[in-house]
């Protein structure tokens, strides 16, 4: 819609939502709102994306609170597999003070934000525990000692192949 809001007002609308793009690889840049705010200049980042960015891309809307698993607000970019390169070295050089998570988007959540991810920036924490059908339990997430960051502590199994039998 013209005013940037989903037609039933709940979420604002994708600025840039081109379906020919596979979203193969996410993109998500952090900020935080409150006693550290960084929002205004995530949004200058976003701004100069918006203003520089040479290759095809899709843009969801700014997510203002935390979101799946991600703790803290973020803004994103999804690309296809010809942009990876391109995107990767814009967001590398532009990201600022900014955490990045990148990762590609094969079905498979809990690996895509884990052992298939990188990050521009420092690490900040994921809430894996959304993840926790893909996972064995007890309790197969811990806290590293050296970031404070959640992580994997234990052997994944396949929740589709477990759906099969």
């Amino acid at each position: 819609m013209a005013d940037g809001t989903h037609p039933d007002g709940a979420y604002p609308a994708y600025e840039v939502l081109d379906e020919s793009i596979p979203e193969e690889f996410h993109f998500h840049l952090y900020f935080e709102t409150g006693g550290q705010d960084t929002r205004e200049s995530a949004l200058a980042v976003r701004k100069r994306f918006l203003e520089g960015a040479t290759f095809r891309y899709q843009l969801p809307p700014v997510r203002e609170r935390s979101m799946g698993p991600h703790r803290w607000p973020i803004w994103s970019i999804w690309v296809d597999r010809p942009s990876f390169g391109d995107a990767t070295l814009w967001m590398a050089r532009n990201h600022g003070p900014h955490s990045v998570l990148v990762h590609p988007n094969i079905d498979d959540g809990l690996a895509d934000h884990t052992e298939h991810a990188m990050w521009l920036g420092t690490p900040v924490p994921l809430n894996l525990e959304i993840f926790q059908d893909l996972m064995v339990s007890p309790t197969p997430i811990r806290r590293s000692t050296l970031s404070g960051s959640l992580v994997l502590s234990a052997t994944r199994h396949d929740a589709s192949a477990s759906r099969r039998r």
